[in-house]
């Protein structure tokens, strides 16, 4: 764990000390050369050193210092699957509302499942190899 922490403040003291980089980009097709241009939308500060920003709902930037008066938002790319860029937070990707909480809802014919979790149903995947999801229980398939 000290190793992670240790890392963990070395990215920051470099993010915080380094020239900011320009954004990465995702790939669009320029339809008159068939080549890829890269493009996300730029965000500028100033900000708060630490702080999030959405350039979409799938990525995001966070804002370093970049001198001792300025700052600057630098890209940071995709957010994890699973996850969405929401009003400056990286949150869970939800289905929608759900009750009670813990349960287990059952989709495609009982081979994937969600889970009932605050803030929303959460996507949890398929059940394994000879296992459905019936009920809201995962258990053994039937054999025919």
């Amino acid at each position: 764990m000290k190793s992670v922490l240790s890392l963990a403040v070395a990215f920051l003291v470099a993010s915080a000390s380094a020239t900011p980089l320009a954004p990465r980009a995702q790939n669009t097709t320029n339809s008159t050369t068939n080549s890829t241009t890269p493009t996300y939308p730029l965000l500028s500060g100033p900000c708060l050193p630490g702080s999030f920003a959405c350039n979409s709902n799938s990525t995001f930037s966070q804002c370093v210092a970049t001198s001792d008066t300025t700052t600057n938002y630098v890209f940071m790319g995709s957010v994890a699957a699973g996850m969405i860029c929401q009003d400056g937070e990286v949150v869970r990707n939800t289905l929608g509302p759900c009750s009670p909480e813990g349960a287990l809802f059952c989709m495609n014919h009982g081979m994937t499942f969600s889970l009932c979790a605050p803030g929303g149903l959460i996507y949890m995947g398929s059940v394994a190899a000879g296992t459905v999801c019936q009920n809201g229980t995962i258990g053994f398939a039937p054999e025919y």
